[in-house]
């Protein structure tokens, strides 16, 4: 009598069962990888909006000798949806700590993009400090 050497059948629902797990395991990292690839994307499309709105607006404040305190918002087209643009421009005047430094002249200016993505709220922020406009008499 030859003895043949096989797998039995419970070896082969084990195999089955642990490679059904790995295949399920790849496919969820692959849709987080996925989810994660789309966020990011759209981050980096709002930063990139953001940045040639500020390119705007410093070009405007190099011609105009700087920037006027405002608050306005406005709703762009975003990555095929509407979205919500928003600028504040806030004059400084302070002080610094030891009192010996005014830091006048110049305004915060901050730009903010907020859009749905996912069923979720995103938002871009971009703000540096621009020269404050010289009020004429």
């Amino acid at each position: 009598m030859s003895m043949k050497k096989a797998f039995t059948l419970v070896e082969l629902m084990i195999a089955v069962s642990m490679l059904a797990i790995g295949i399920v395991l790849v496919l969820r990292s692959f849709l987080s990888a996925s989810t994660a690839l789309g966020i990011a994307q759209g981050k980096v499309e709002a930063m990139a909006l953001l940045q040639v709105k500020m390119s705007e607006l410093q070009e405007q404040a190099k011609l105009n000798l700087g920037v006027e305190p405002a608050d306005q918002g406005s709703v762009v087209t975003f990555l095929g949806h509407d979205a919500s643009f928003s600028k504040k421009i806030t004059e400084i005047t302070e002080t610094s700590e030891d009192e010996k430094t005014e830091l006048g002249g110049f305004s915060e200016v901050e730009l903010k993009l907020a859009w749905k993505q996912s069923s979720r709220d995103r938002d871009a922020i971009l703000s540096t400090y621009m020269p404050t406009s010289k009020k004429q008499p």
